[in-house]
């Protein structure tokens, strides 16, 4: 077949023949007509694949149904990047792999921050590596086509719950003497509130898989911050917890954050929250780690009508931000009653946090949130916890684990590699925990910076 006779079978190829089948549809973007044809081989045995000859033909052929997409840089006519902007301006949610083996075009930190694929493959790469990464893409977008209906459908069901219950208090009132059809009435009720508990409960677990798609990828932040730990324990199967790792011009940004509760209601306040804050920090491009505490301050007050006497809900959040410059040495901090704590030479320095929170009605719009600068030093390891990994109940007394035990295992191991320190902070809390319930959500960032 020639490249003409094979292009012409691309250009006649309809989304309806990408519809029919039950596999995720994948596009391949590239103007090398081996690369196509070898990229369908990896990928038929677990995907749909459709094949662009160029930057046009993805263009024309990007829909809501294509999970993702692999695009070629170097291309003829329209290249990679201005193909990538195009695609995302139909499709703004499909996530975009750039597979390329012209690095030396771009440097891959530069294009991982001016464009955010969702990945960044050179040519040549073992197929295993190319598949994990297609694989992930294709469930982050599972996870975002379905996180709109996920939130319809848990607000429709606890609606429809609070409908019935109100239905039967009210005929258990007026038919007091009808006792016995009542309680058939309420046997049937039980049923039905067992039925959409299950369904609730399918919902939370679904929710967990799109919360934890909302966090950091762990292997780009490793390479920002390869000396590093990350905790993340939700109380229940969502939580109120959650990090964010944000790359900038001149360094990168990181924040730990816990919101009003745990469990479902918790979890609906990370993901206004990790919305506010992309707002913030990717579309209005603030990086002064105070400015954002200030800004996310108002606008999740306001968002929740909290700034208003008619507002029902009081909801909000503690959080710490650090803006990391590597090449300057430096690093800001600023803080809602969390603190940064810096280990160096066996002693623990704490850099409090403003005694204020986030959002609440209490809250005042005007509140005022210092950066504090660092100089950042040889030796410095930097610790970001949220509250739940000290106020755990535990030990022979049942009293909290406290920061003084924090503090002592990380004397005792400040200088040992980051993942041995996760596991001896956690080892130790599980010992102290024992039987005990586990009371919150868990989240603690350890990270050194190379000077």
């Amino acid at each position: 077949m020639s490249f003409e006779d094979f292009n012409s079978l691309l250009n006649s190829a309809t989304n309806d023949d990408f519809t029919t089948m039950e596999k995720p549809l994948v596009m391949v973007v590239d103007d090398n007509y081996v690369t196509i044809c070898s990229l369908e081989a990896i990928l038929l045995p677990q995907y749909r694949v459709v094949l662009c000859i160029d930057g046009n033909e993805g263009i024309k052929k990007i829909t809501k149904d294509v999970y993702a997409v692999i695009l070629d840089i170097k291309m003829h006519g329209m290249d990679g990047f201005e193909t990538f902007l195009k695609i995302k301006e139909k499709s703004p949610n499909v996530p975009i792999i750039f597979y390329s083996a012209y690095q030396e075009l771009k440097d891959p930190f530069y294009v991982m921050n001016r464009y955010r694929p969702f990945g960044y493959i050179k040519k040549g790469t073992v197929a295993t590596v190319l598949l994990d990464t297609v694989a992930s893409a294709v469930e982050f977008y599972k996870s975002t086509l379905h996180n709109e209906l996920l939130i319809k459908e848990l607000a429709e069901a606890k609606e429809s719950l609070e409908e019935k219950v109100k239905e039967r208090t009210k005929q258990l009132a007026k038919k007091n003497e009808e006792l016995n059809k009542l309680l058939f009435q309420f046997e049937q009720t039980n049923k039905l509130l067992s039925a959409s508990n299950k369904k609730i409960m399918d919902s939370i677990h679904y929710a967990h898989r799109i919360q934890t798609s909302m966090l950091p990828n762990l292997e780009i932040l490793e390479m920002y911050l390869p000396e590093s730990f990350v905790i993340w324990e939700p109380k229940d199967m969502v939580g109120g917890d959650f990090y964010q790792f944000y790359p900038v011009e001149d360094g990168f940004i990181l924040i730990v954050a816990d919101c009003t509760g745990h469990g479902v209601p918790g979890g609906f306040m990370t993901m206004l929250s990790i919305s506010v804050l992309h707002r913030i920090i990717e579309g209005d491009r603030i990086t002064t780690p105070g400015s954002i505490l200030m800004d996310l301050n108002k606008i999740i007050k306001t968002s929740l009508q909290q700034d208003q006497e008619r507002g029902k809900s009081d909801d909000g959040l503690e959080s710490a931000v650090c803006y990391i410059q590597p090449k300057e040495k430096k690093l800001y901090f600023s803080g809602a009653k969390f603190s940064l704590n810096i280990a160096q030479d066996g002693e623990i320095t704490k850099i409090k946090g403003e005694r204020k929170s986030l959002g609440y009605k209490r809250s005042q719009m005007e509140y005022y949130f210092p950066t504090h600068l660092l100089s950042i030093e040889d030796g410095m390891t930097f610790y970001l916890y949220s509250d739940g990994i000290v106020d755990q109940l535990g030990g022979e007394r049942n009293m909290p684990f406290g920061e003084k035990k924090l503090y002592e295992i990380i004397k005792r191991n400040f200088n040992r590699p980051l993942l041995e320190q996760k596991e001896e902070i956690l080892e130790a809390l599980q010992k102290y925990q024992k039987e005990f319930e586990r009371l919150d959500d868990i989240t603690m960032i350890g990270f050194r910076v190379g000077v």
